[in-house]
């Protein structure tokens, strides 16, 4: 599995940067421009999953069950409720993810009056997934949110150490994030040589990033939560 470092140097090389070149040694902005170019590639491609677990702390007496999803997974997957027994349920996306909107049309009651009982959808409602039914009852880690995300800063961290950090991504997203990278890095430092090697990256990165989306389709086709 690659490292941070290793996308970094590989940057540098297609650039051929060095300490004489626009931003060469200047390592905090080319750590910046991987780390922009991963969460681009992940966005793109789908291809960085990843999930959270929270408590279940709602009632019958409380308005709704709110679950605050973080701010890097941009699309909820699916949903798993585990009742106090019985088998966890399965809340999908396009079946039991539903939106406000179709949540009002379909119970124009359910802010004010809720039901209580297992929950049969979870309408999101940004930053916010809201379960619905209300669960009637409270467990710690009740609930399994899956969803897309972006790996952001969290794998790069900052300092010597957070440079062999592994690489978020499945290994055939690299190529893509190395040219989205250079061609990144080419217009933090958009000297006359850069914004030429920007011109000629840009048909290339695109390349890669769609090679990427390819393959993880491909990856990822038919898998479930």
């Amino acid at each position: 599995m690659s490292t941070r470092g290793e996308i970094e140097r590989d940057v540098a090389l297609l650039l051929g940067e060095d300490s004489t070149s626009p931003g060469g040694g200047e390592s905090l902005w080319l750590r910046q421009a991987v780390v922009n170019a991963t969460d681009h590639v992940a966005r793109l491609a789908d291809a960085y999953q990843t999930y959270y677990d929270a408590d279940l702390a709602g009632t019958s007496e409380s308005p709704v069950t709110r679950i605050c999803v973080p701010g890097e997974i941009y699309r909820v997957k699916a949903v798993r409720v585990t009742p106090e027994s019985g088998d966890p349920i399965l809340l999908r996306e396009y079946r039991e993810i539903v939106s406000s909107g179709w949540m009002d049309r379909r119970d124009p009651y359910w802010r004010t009056d809720p039901k209580a009982g297992t929950p049969t959808v979870a309408v999101l409602v940004r930053p916010d997934l809201i379960l619905y039914p209300l669960p009637d009852w409270t467990a710690t880690d009740a609930v399994r949110v899956y969803g897309f995300a972006t790996p952001g800063e969290d794998w790069a961290g900052t300092g010597a150490v957070a440079h062999t950090d592994s690489f978020p991504l499945p290994e055939f997203c690299r190529a893509a994030v190395v040219y989205q990278a250079a061609w990144l890095r080419c217009v933090q430092f958009p000297s006359k040589e850069n914004q030429a090697r920007a011109q000629m990256l840009a048909g290339e990165k695109d390349a890669q990033v769609g090679l990427a989306c390819r393959d993880a389709q491909r990856e990822y086709s038919g898998m479930g939560a």
